[in-house]
Order: C-alpha cells, then sequence, then structure tokens
C-alpha cells in the first residue's frame, strides 16, 4: 500500500490516487451520472485533493474497506481539487469528505464515523437495501415463475435474510434477470421446488443448502457449483447465464419465423436482399429517389433540389 500511495501522489493531479486500484472508482464529472447516480448499488464516495495530509492517511483504509468488500460494495473517489464543481454541488467544504449515496442518490448522507476500513464497509452495507429480490414461497410461485423474463435466479436457503452478495448482484443485472429467494423455514418444504427441478434431473436436500438456481426460458435449469458460492465466482457465473438466455431468447424467435437456426435465417434474409437488387435491376425498378430526381430533369430542374 504504502508503494501504490507513493505512485499515486507522484503523478499528483494528472492521475487519480485510487487509478490503479481494482475495487476504487476515479470519478469525474463525465462519469459521475453513469457510475453512481443511475446505479442501483449504495456508494461511499471520497472527496479528496491529493496534497491533502488527511486524505492520504484516510487512503490505505479506504482500499482495505474496498477490497474487502469486493465489488458487493461501490467505493469511489473524486479529486475535488481538480473536478470543483462536483465537490461543489456537493456541498464539500473540507478534505476528506465522506459520502454515501444510497436508496436516494439525489440526498447523500454524511459519513462522519470512524475511518477505519471496518467501519466504513459496515456503515455502507446498512444501506444495501433490498429492493429486487422477492421473497417467493410455495403460495406465491406461479407469480414469480410466471413473469415474462427469460431468466430467473432463485436463492434458496434457510437464512432470513438475503445475502448481501445476492442483493449486490440483483441491483446490478436487475433489468437482465428475474431475482428470487425462498427461505426454508422450520414448517417449509423443499418439495414444491424439487417438482421444478424434476425434468433436469435435479433434487436439493437440506443439508446441502444454500443454492442458487438459474431458470430459463423453455425449463432449463442450471444450478451454481458450491465451489462458485463467493461474490466473484458467482458473478462470472451469472454473466454466462445471462448471455445464455439471450442466445435461447434469440433461438426461440428464429425458430417462431419458421427458421431452425439463426445462421439459417441470416442467410435466408442476405438471400432475399440479394434477389430483390437482382429484380430491381432486371425490370429498372426505381427507388422514391431516382423516380424524384427523374421526374425534376423532365422538368428541366435540377434534381439536387437548386435551379
Amino acid at each position: 500500500l504504502a508503494a501504490a500511495l507513493a505512485a499515486a501522489l507522484a503523478a499528483g493531479a494528472a492521475a487519480g490516487m485510487y487509478d490503479n486500484n481494482k475495487y476504487v472508482e476515479e470519478l469525474t464529472p463525465k462519469n459521475f451520472e453513469k457510475k453512481v447516480l443511475k446505479s442501483q448499488q449504495p456508494w461511499l464516495v471520497e472527496f479528496y485533493a491529493p496534497w491533502c495530509g488527511h486524505c492520504k492517511a484516510l487512503y490505505p483504509e479506504f482500499i482495505k474497506a474496498a477490497e474487502a468488500s469486493k465489488g458487493m460494495l461501490r467505493y469511489g473517489a473524486v479529486n475535488a481539487d481538480e473536478f470543483q464543481e462536483l465537490g461543489h454541488r456537493y456541498g464539500v467544504k473540507g478534505f476528506p469528505t465522506l459520502k454515501i449515496f444510497g436508496k436516494d442518490k439525489n440526498r447523500p448522507v454524511d459519513y462522519n464515523g470512524e475511518r477505519k476500513a471496518k467501519a466504513m464497509k459496515s456503515a455502507l452495507t446498512k444501506h444495501s437495501t433490498n429492493r429486487n429480490v422477492q421473497m417467493v414461497t410455495e403460495d406465491n410461485q406461479e407469480d414469480f415463475f410466471g413473469d415474462k423474463k427469460a431468466l430467473k435466479f432463485l436463492l434458496v436457503t434457510t437464512k432470513k435474510t438475503v445475502p448481501t452478495s445476492f442483493v449486490s448482484l440483483s441491483d446490478e443485472y436487475v433489468r437482465k434477470a428475474l431475482w428470487g429467494m425462498y427461505s426454508l423455514g422450520e414448517k417449509d418444504s423443499l418439495a414444491w421446488v424439487n417438482e421444478r427441478l424434476e425434468d433436469s434431473g435435479q433434487k436439493l436436500k437440506q443439508k446441502k443448502l444454500p443454492k442458487v438456481l438459474a431458470f430459463f426460458h423453455g425449463g432449463e435449469v442450471v444450478p451454481l457449483s458450491d465451489e462458485d458460492m463467493k461474490y466473484e465466482a458467482m458473478k462470472k457465473w451469472v454473466d454466462r447465464q445471462v448471455e445464455k438466455a439471450k442466445e435461447i431468447v434469440k433461438e426461440a424467435k428464429t425458430k417462431s419465423r419458421g427458421y431452425s437456426s439463426e445462421a439459417d435465417f441470416k442467410k435466408s434474409e442476405k438471400r432475399m436482399e440479394q434477389e430483390m437488387k437482382h429484380f430491381n435491376k432486371k425490370y429498372k425498378v426505381k427507388t422514391k429517389e431516382q423516380a424524384e430526381a427523374d421526374a425534376k430533369r423532365e422538368l428541366g430542374m435540377n434534381p439536387y433540389g437548386a435551379y
């Protein structure tokens, strides 16, 4: 960390203090709205100045908090000495200033707690509210599985609260899939879940929970392996399922047009386009623009619009 800090400080304002860190995003007026304000996830943003001694002291703790969160919670930093307009917008009067952009991104909350990694991570976690994970039960399962989205992720667990990792992924991929959690109580059963898994040849057992399942349009079910339950591995798995769902939807659309594959559909389109060009050339079929240009010539007008 000491070497990284020295390198960052040597670069000065030309490069952000956190430019080389994987989990801390350097924010500017160009990316602040897209990264922070339009995000569904909570952000802890530090407004700093490269020359500020307190900012240098905060640096290792801020990185430690971000790295401990491993992308499940978001951390950003604004060089408010360089981008003063961003600092003024959020009432920054000293360095470092820490603000949490939670559920209401237009009303960030000042963080005035201890400037230690554990305290900062704990404060940000409290703003990681579950907005996109539905609580699925045997009684309302039809609402969840009957949704029109082509991909659905279901977490089956004995826990009562939604894990931060699952909340974070549901926030990031809310437009790509539907997210649900079945919290198995003492009197609850896995029977209805296993009934849905019957065609896939899978069966859940309570002692093997938690389990994450991806349900695709058409009935296929893909389970997340136990080895991939950590956030970063789970995120890569979710990425693969999202891409797979796109292909399944594309294939379904292709078949609905009467073609066996997307490749056949594209070949047919290209062949039709070539046939139309040949037909137009053979029978001298004119486009609307060509016909208008010929009419203007006959009237003694410039075909391009001027006399």
